[in-house]
């Protein structure tokens, strides 16, 4: 994992396989936003942060398994919203293991179900939540888009936000399986009106330059995308066809070598699709 300092307390790693997880050093300890997708990470992760203080708050961004499945393996209560807290259980044994499979060129090595349930969000929250240590303030935020529970924590002291999957430094949307688009514009506006210098993103690169204009376009390629989903519905396409002409509309750039991700074949938006034709409304009409 590489790791980019963002300020002299706060730390993201990069160029990972699963989620870019970072920390934040306080006076009273260390607080982790989310954990490291991969549990090959665990060890040399834990060992770095041992250095800098003691574990006191991990606070997950949302329940996609990436950004939680090593909770367990660091002691330390873990906060989500109220959502995620819920949504987390479907990540059951037989799914990580199959998901690893189907994502990753090289399976993670799940943890235990006990282990992985050790992790599972014992503090939640409906809307907001602060949280205060030192002369740290971290302001942990339901900002709903790539899922329902999606969070955002934005620590005003440093000027950084933590926005996780709601936000690419690329400036194309990505990732609508679990998606609420309409909310998710609602949720990139909001992110406009905090005084960052870093955006911390789920994946790839970190959004440290020209912040608001990455923000418009993210809205724009979200309602790009949703206003061809509308289209689609309202000619009456079926989900298997709307997928190749949204394909071909929005072809996808390969992911990073370094995250891992094994190769995606033909047809692998029909599942984001789908679930956007129920969102959307209407019958999904396969």
């Amino acid at each position: 994992m590489k790791t980019e300092r963002l300020t002299k307390n706060v730390f993201v790693k990069t160029e990972t396989r699963g989620c870019n997880p970072g920390y934040v050093v306080t006076s009273e300890g260390v607080v982790l936003i989310d954990a490291p997708g991969d549990p090959a990470y665990v060890e040399e992760y834990a060992k770095e942060i041992a250095k800098l203080g003691k574990i006191r708050y991990i606070i997950n961004t949302e329940y996609h398994f990436d950004h939680n499945m090593t909770n367990g393996f660091f002691d330390a209560p873990v906060i989500a919203s109220d959502i995620t807290k819920a949504l987390i259980p479907t990540n059951t044994d037989r799914w990580m293991r199959q998901a690893t499979k189907q994502l990753y060129a090289e399976p993670f090595i799940v943890p235990s179900p006990e282990k992985y349930q050790k992790g599972w969000p014992s503090i939640t929250f409906s809307d907001r939540m602060t949280l205060c240590l030192g002369k740290h303030t971290f302001q942990i935020m339901l900002l709903p888009g790539h899922t329902a529970g999606q969070t955002a924590v934005y620590i005003p002291e440093e000027k950084v936000v933590f926005a996780s999957d709601n936000v690419s430094a690329s400036g194309v949307i990505g990732g609508l399986h679990d998606a609420l688009p309409y909310t998710w514009q609602e949720s990139l506006e909001f992110l406009k009106t905090l005084d960052v210098r870093c955006i911390q993103t789920g994946h790839g690169d970190l959004l440290t330059s020209n912040i608001r204009s990455c923000l418009d376009q993210l809205s724009s390629s979200l309602r790009e995308r949703v206003e061809a989903v509308e289209k689609f519905k309202a000619e009456g396409i079926r989900v298997r066809e709307a997928a190749e002409l949204y394909e071909k509309m929005f072809p996808e750039k390969p992911p990073p070598a370094s995250e891992g991700f094994a190769p995606r074949g033909a047809g692998r938006s029909r599942f984001a699709l789908a679930h956007l034709y129920q969102v959307i409304g209407g019958n999904t009409g396969y």
